[in-house]
């Protein structure tokens, strides 16, 4: 789960004299397990006694509600993009070897502005004139480098609003092109461009226009995720349709949960004994206000450009 989910509702909106063990943290949304609001779950002893798994019961519920989220928009929503696995640049096409330098051999790729877009590199292999390169690399985003070699790389995600830089120090590269010879094609056109040249200095990226690969060879999957972290993290829970929306869920789920915990739960509480039957209402309550705010935030999500209308309007429910 995201870091700045942590707080999106909160477990008790003051603090409780009979319930020290739960900390008062303020919620991002406003909206707190204890609520005084419809299908309100009771936290007191008599009723709940799983304590020791508090502080887990927003976070599932938060990691349930994301899941149900994307099921329900990715069913109902049409995809702008498919996912697509690729090669940037193929090997066995060199022509010859590239001059020797003491600076930096460099890809660059210049992503597409695709809100959403994600660029996966999944391996980096580097051929020169002495064969398959087994000495460090570096891939540059934003600043930050990772430093690896082709064996201890592991697959890696990058998005796409700013460039990515692969370059490496060493023997002359094989002179091959991104997209091969003999009219294969550039199979990346629509996600980004690439480029490429040799640089001094790591300080010196930037997108140079080349055809060439400069000796690198990447396998890539290129994807839209309309769910990440960076949408996330720049909703307003409090405000915004969506951010709210989602909260609620988020709220619903949580009571949800502890409601179905104390009706299957090996310790009877006094509360159940003689409440049974309404915790099963307050269940079934809940259950069809979740499939509610499912409904809602399906029309009201526009926060990528991973999916696209499809006979549906905001605010309209089509069956």
């Amino acid at each position: 789960m995201y870091d700045c989910l942590c707080n999106i509702v909160g477990i008790l909106g003051a603090d409780n004299e009979c319930l020290p063990e739960i900390d008062v943290v303020e919620s991002l949304s406003g909206l707190y397990v204890d609520d005084t609001t419809a299908g309100h779950i009771p936290l007191k002893a008599s009723f709940w006694t799983d304590y020791d798994r508090i502080d887990r019961i927003v976070p599932d519920a938060t990691q349930e509600a994301i899941k149900q989220v994307k099921q329900i928009i990715d069913k109902k929503l049409t995809r702008n993009y498919r996912t697509h696995n690729t090669k940037i640049g193929y090997k066995d096409d060199y022509t010859n070897f590239l001059p020797a330098t003491d600076g930096y051999y460099m890809m660059s790729i210049r992503p597409r502005k695709i809100n959403g877009g994600v660029i996966r590199i999944n391996s980096v292999d580097i051929w020169t004139i002495n064969g398959k390169h087994t000495g460090s690399f570096y891939v540059v985003q934003d600043g930050t480098p990772t430093t690896k070699t082709s064996a201890s790389w592991e697959a890696k995600n990058y998005h796409s609003e700013s460039n990515i830089y692969i370059m490496y120090q060493g023997d002359r590269p094989r002179d091959f092109a991104h997209s091969g010879c003999c009219g294969k094609g550039a199979t990346y056109t629509g996600w980004a461009d690439v480029g490429g040249g040799i640089l001094e200095s790591m300080n010196d990226a930037e997108f140079l226009e080349s055809s060439y690969c400069h000796g690198i060879e990447l396998n890539v999957t290129f994807d839209c995720n309309g769910f990440s972290e960076s949408m996330f993290c720049a909703l307003d829970y409090e405000n915004s349709n969506f951010g709210y929306g989602f909260a609620s869920l988020v709220q619903l789920i949580a009571r949800k949960n502890i409601a179905y915990n104390v009706l299957t739960s090996d310790v009877i509480t006094p509360y159940l004994i003689t409440s049974q039957e309404e915790v099963k209402g307050i269940i079934t309550y809940l259950t069809n206000e979740i499939e509610l705010t499912l409904i809602y935030l399906k029309e009201s999500y526009g926060h990528s450009d991973c999916y696209r209308c499809n006979g549906m309007y905001k605010g309209e429910m089509l069956i």
